[in-house]
């Protein structure tokens, strides 16, 4: 890497909703708190777990076919059982879980955010492992 090549120290990911309480609230049930909130127009929050963190921002145009066809988004998380049950808890749809990596005991699900995300999850499932 050249030396005068910029040193990027973390990634800053925004995503467009259009009811942001709920979208909060969504994020919150899977342990993400609040670090930063905006109180003036377009109504920002930055949202933060373990050392990690994302943007919210109220986008009233939300095209949510276009930016799910556009980006994927999602999380890994040491074990998707958790997830599976707080998404049965909650009345949540989910797909999958679906085995992607055998070998590594990798599973991927998907949940909808109330903005409409297709917010992926996978990580080992051990549960699901056995059963096969």
């Amino acid at each position: 890497m050249s030396s005068t090549a910029p040193r990027f120290v973390q990634k800053v990911t925004i995503l467009g909703v259009r009811d942001l309480a709920a979208e909060i609230e969504f994020y919150e049930k899977l342990g993400w708190e609040v670090v930063f909130a905006e109180k003036e127009p377009p109504y920002f929050v930055c949202l933060g777990f373990a050392g990690l963190s994302f943007g919210l921002e109220v986008h009233e145009g939300l095209d949510i076919d276009a930016a799910n066809a556009a980006v994927s988004w999602g999380f890994t998380t040491e074990d998707l059982r958790p997830l599976i049950e707080l998404a049965r808890a909650e009345g949540w749809p989910v797909e999958g879980p679906l085995c992607y990596w055998p070998e590594n005991d990798r599973w991927k699900l998907w949940i909808p955010t109330p903005a409409g995300y297709r917010l992926g999850l996978e990580g080992p499932n051990p549960e699901l492992r056995e059963r096969e």
